[in-house]
């Protein structure tokens, strides 16, 4: 389970597990991107041994969570037993600037509530849902599906150099 909560100082996510789903459940790790402001996470796991799903018990799970600190996306991923810590992926998993199918760029003022889509056979992301804030808004929201992996123009190596480590699509900047 992935939650967050509120420290002196500012918001925090957090992952916890039980054996059961009533409880009781313990802290396995405390994610944060450095800073307070974490908010919304997204959790799921992917079985690294074997890829059954679901997993065997020899089977090693690794965590995932994707959440947002002041509109920016961070990946956040670990082991589900609490014995070592979770780190923060290089780059951010999601930005306010993105590249549309066109080779347009649209910026959004706010993007929260990450939630991914999974295929159906893979088991794999394959869409990025977010709710979010255009720069015209003023106040309104709605929902955004960013395609996960898929390229619809030649990027430069300029532009490759200037862009963030992408976690999901390299038409992000």
């Amino acid at each position: 389970m992935a939650y967050r909560y509120n420290p002196k100082g500012g918001s925090l996510n957090a992952v916890a597990i039980a054996d059961e789903l009533p409880g009781p459940y313990r802290c396995v790790a405390n994610v944060t991107a450095g800073k307070p402001g974490d908010e919304d996470p997204f959790f799921w796991y992917a079985n690294v041994t074997s890829g059954n799903n679901p997993p065997t018990p020899t089977d090693q799970i690794m965590g995932h969570m994707l959440y947002h600190n002041r509109n920016v996306g961070y990946h956040a991923f670990g082991p589900l037993d609490g014995t070592a810590q979770w780190r923060v992926g290089g780059g951010h998993a999601f930005v306010l600037n993105v590249t549309m199918d066109d080779g347009s760029t649209t910026f959004l003022n706010r993007r929260e509530r990450p939630v991914l889509r999974f295929d159906a056979k893979t088991r794999k992301p394959i869409a990025l849902i977010n709710g979010v804030q255009n720069a015209t808004s003023t106040g309104h929201c709605f929902s955004f599906e960013q395609p996960i992996g898929v390229i619809k123009k030649t990027i430069t190596a300029r532009e490759q150099e200037a862009a963030p480590p992408p976690f999901f699509s390299s038409t992000q900047k």
